[in-house]
């Protein structure tokens, strides 16, 4: 495999994340709150945008992701509901393979939002220690 190809950037579709949270109020997922922190508004919770990443990542890592996988991701940036967002998934050197990839999220003019790792089984993962 060439250095090109190891370096391919895999990009899902464009989402949209909804702030299911933003009648919580005192949190910073409210409007008022957010705001008096110096937000534009309401943020989405993280959990909810981990949520825009399985399809993309399946398509990538293949279905074997929903089992043994595992995805980290340290947030850099809030965003409001309706955000427009893209996952980006570097293309792993090895298809099919236990792997570890780079994967971030980012918004369609190429803010940052999100960066980490998302990877598939791992060195001995199917090597259980015996039981006493």
């Amino acid at each position: 495999m060439t250095d090109e190809a190891a370096t391919e950037v895999i990009r899902g579709p464009v989402s949209r994340p909804v702030n299911p949270s933003s009648d919580a109020k005192g949190s910073i997922h409210d409007d008022a709150t957010a705001s008096s922190l110096g937000f534009k508004g309401g943020t989405v919770a993280g959990d909810v945008l981990m949520d825009v990443f399985p399809p993309t990542l399946t398509g990538v890592l293949g279905e074997d992701w929903f089992q043994r996988g595992s995805l980290s991701l340290y947030f850099r940036q809030a965003i409001q509901s309706r955000d427009e967002v893209v996952v980006c998934v570097r293309k792993p050197e090895a298809p099919g393979a236990d792997t570890q990839v780079d994967t971030w999220l980012e918004t369609p003019d190429g803010t940052l939002i999100a960066d980490g790792t998302a990877s598939v089984g791992g060195p001995g993962c199917n090597e259980r220690p015996a039981l006493p």
